[in-house]
């Protein structure tokens, strides 16, 4: 452990400081409860709606985008209107 685990918590009590941390257990601490916050505020992932049939009609667009830089593009236009879409529409 690279820093401020129970072992070094011991030896500094040991050595006279009565408030020694253990500070791999605070920060693990504040992860769960960060990640414990986030669940509860966030909705969960909107429902992929199928390709609009006006891209799967295999007729050119005028574009060089490919199908899947379409669709993206369409993900995260429809996660930007909604509410805690957050970053998973970037995948």
């Amino acid at each position: 452990m690279q820093w401020g685990g129970p072992e070094e918590q011991v030896h500094k009590y040991a050595a006279g400081n009565p408030n020694a941390v253990d500070w791999h257990d605070e920060a693990l601490k504040v992860v769960e409860n960060t990640m414990e916050e986030y669940s509860k505020h966030s909705s969960p992932p909107a429902t992929i709606s199928p390709i609009p049939s006006y891209m799967d009609s295999g007729a050119p667009t005028g574009t060089v985008d490919s199908d899947y830089d379409c669709h993206h593009r369409m993900l995260v236009d429809q996660a930007s209107r909604e509410h805690n879409a957050g970053w998973c529409a970037e995948l």
